[in-house]
């Protein structure tokens, strides 16, 4: 099997007493990579401390798990942890109030086994590489989301409350209150889900607070905070997202 790997040859033109750049060409070739090739020892020699660094970082304990999680619908301890470190993390970050979090139930790729867990074992979790977003949104726009979640069955969320009634979200609580759809809200959620992706097209164009906070960083952080505090990783199911009778 042939791998193609495109090279990019940039090339600057620095204008003298700035440091602005301003490309001046750009060239390109295309090479084959085989199995059969000979490993470089150069090159594996100049990138080894680099992978060995990021060994002993990735596989760092920073903290631990009284239970096993998984993902569930509607809801699931994990979902909650996420969400819930979602909500803190970009609070901290964005330096306002954080209504509410929200995390695609597709995005999330493992569980977090009971017993110590690494660095590692968070980027697992979300390995894609997906920044934290925080959108003020009004709350017509939260229901039309919260909506959106119902029809799919639920996601993880946190400052949220509600019921799905018939695939919609009946009797929504965000942040200790009933939703007004006429109040402002800033909520949290990735890139991917701010920019319409899982058809969330509702949350397109709205304003952006913050962004560029890598969410399996801002959870590696979050576990640290617990941990520092004599807190265990965990969280339970507290009926957020239940199906109406």
């Amino acid at each position: 099997m042939k791998l193609h790997l495109s090279v990019t040859l940039l090339t600057f033109w620095v204008i003298a007493c700035t440091n602005a750049k301003r490309t001046v060409q750009v060239q390109y070739r295309d090479y084959e990579l085989r199995a059969s090739y000979r490993t470089d020892s150069v090159m594996q020699q100049f990138l080894q401390p680099y992978t060995d660094s990021l060994y002993r970082y990735m596989h760092t304990i920073i903290g631990f798990a009284t239970f096993t999680m998984y993902k569930k619908q509607p809801e699931s301890a994990l979902g909650n942890f996420l969400a819930d470190g979602m909500r803190a993390m970009a609070e901290k970050k964005a330096g306002v109030h954080i209504s509410a979090a929200f995390i695609n139930y597709g995005g999330i790729r493992s569980a977090i086994q009971k017993g110590e867990v690494s660095v590692e074992d968070i980027y697992a979790l979300m390995p894609y590489n997906n920044v934290i977003v925080v959108q003020k949104c009004k709350g017509s726009i939260v229901r039309s989301l919260l909506d959106h979640v119902a029809g799919r069955s639920g996601w993880p969320c946190s400052g949220i409350s509600m019921k799905i009634r018939s695939r919609q979200a009946q009797d929504i609580v965000i942040d200790g209150a009933p939703l007004n759809e006429n109040a402002w809200y800033y909520i949290a959620n990735t890139d991917y889900i701010a920019g319409g992706g899982d058809n969330c097209l509702m949350l397109r164009g709205q304003e952006q607070v913050s962004s560029n906070y890598l969410f399996s960083d801002a959870m590696v952080g979050y576990v640290q905070s617990l941990t520092q505090n004599g807190k265990a990783i965990g969280a339970a199911v507290e009926n957020r997202i239940t199906y109406a009778p």
